[in-house]
């Protein structure tokens, strides 16, 4: 056995957030370093995979950045159980799309990744933006610029799997709420970033510009259905002319079922993956209620995100404080008061289509809508979640420190020549 010493630092001036403790790091003891491997308070990575990491860089030295695709561990309740379960399912056929599309540009989450010091310290200098937040101010997304800066100056940045890199999820719906603000805000900042940074790569313009872009779909699904009901409620067209199409209802369902279909056939032809989930009757059985809390979940977020986007368009900044990593149930009092928008939105959005005649289309979203208070209240309780779990409901294989063994170690390099794109032109402004 050996040692190692281990450092324990608090900063004289704590500015800047994360991105500024490391760009404190790296100014100060980078030049003494090769990698560093970022984690979060939350997040797990095992020293063998950081081993592989490493030798990777080694192996590749135009790569700057390798980005491991976590999943979520460590939940107790309910809420927390389900996404694990999803993200442990439906993540690696996400992730293994994803790593394909974006080659040697991808992304940085933060955290579970190793970061070549110099590419980064040459790279990454992060600006103040000018003016107040929530548009001003430091940049709170610093993760996905600085992947882009990094392709900018020709350090490529790629994502791989590893079966023992983990992170913990928010335990309940307000907590992730929260957290999305948060991100919703440090994505808008992007917007006039891509203009005022030249040389960026094309693919990382619009990484950039879907992370902006994705928060007004929400806000956008909210009109379209004040929009039909509206016309239909003013006889501008005829209730049944609002249904959708066959066609279009076809293809939403391939686009949302799809990649969870394709998951569950992976999950059912591999038999160590679909003992890991508990067999298949308890793997479809958690897949059943996944969806149907999807569907209930889905107008929740659309409201929240909604709202969340236009008190950000308005000047009201996001808090980046500690994050609530442990909850144990809230009051339905709070509940209700917390998704009262939702509460009377999902009034409205009822009267509206019992006038026009639309209620059964509407049904999932004022049904969700209503229950709003409750599921948050009864997926924030942890005896819920042990509940779920003496019954194999979300069941998921144990992860390496439980088992005392590690599972063999899975990356999926996008490329094998291991050649380097030219370095773009950069430009400082």
């Amino acid at each position: 056995s050996f040692s190692r010493p281990v450092h324990y630092r608090r900063r004289a001036l704590n500015i800047g957030r994360k991105p500024g403790n490391i760009a404190e790091w790296v100014q100060r003891f980078g030049g003494g370093y090769d990698y560093m491997v970022v984690l979060d308070a939350d997040s797990v990575v095992s020293g063998q995979t950081m081993a592989r990491l490493a030798a990777d860089m080694e192996r590749h030295p135009h790569v700057g950045l390798i980005q491991t695709v976590p999943t979520v561990m460590g939940a107790a309740t309910l809420f927390a159980r389900w996404q694990q379960f999803a993200s442990r399912l439906f993540g690696p056929t996400s992730a293994a799309g994803m790593i394909w599309w974006a080659g040697s540009e991808g992304m940085f989450w933060g955290h579970n990744a190793i970061v070549r010091v110099s590419a980064f310290a040459e790279s990454c200098g992060l600006p103040e933006l000018p003016g107040r937040a929530p548009f001003g101010g430091h940049i709170l997304s610093h993760d996905m610029l600085e992947a882009a800066l990094l392709r900018r100056r020709g350090w490529d940045v790629h994502m791989v799997t590893a079966d023992d890199s983990f992170e913990e999820f928010p335990p309940s719906m307000p907590d992730l709420f929260t957290r999305d603000r948060r991100w919703c805000q440090g994505n808008i900042q992007h917007v006039p970033l891509l203009v005022k940074i030249k040389g960026l790569h094309p693919v990382s313009r619009f990484q950039l510009m879907v992370g902006a872009s994705a928060y007004c779909t929400s806000p956008l699904w909210l009109a379209l259905m004040l929009v039909v009901l509206g016309g239909a409620l003013a006889g501008v067209w005829p209730p049944a002319a609002i249904l959708p199409s066959g066609g279009l209802l076809a293809l939403t369902a391939v686009l949302l079922f799809g990649p969870k279909i394709l998951a569950i056939l992976w999950a059912m032809a591999d038999p160590a993956r679909r003992i890991g989930f508990g067999g298949a009757a308890r793997m479809t059985r958690g897949v059943l209620v996944d969806i149907i809390l999807s569907i209930l979940m889905a107008p929740v977020a659309m409201l929240t995100q909604t709202i969340n986007l236009f008190s950000i368009l308005m000047g009201r900044k996001a808090s980046w404080n500690g994050q609530t990593r442990d909850r144990d149930g809230m009051a339905m009092t709070s509940a209700i008061w917390l998704f009262k928008w939702h509460l009377l939105l999902g009034a409205g959005l009822t009267a509206m289509a019992v006038k026009a005649g639309s209620l059964g289309w509407m049904s999932p979203v004022v049904a969700g809508l209503f229950a709003a208070p409750v599921l948050a209240a009864l997926t924030a309780r942890k005896d819920l979640g042990r509940k779920a779990e003496e019954h194999g409901l979300f069941q998921v294989a144990d992860p390496w420190w439980r088992t005392q063994s590690y599972r063999p170690l899975r990356f999926r390099w996008p490329t094998t020549d291991g050649r380097r794109v030219g370095p773009l032109a950069a430009n400082d402004e």
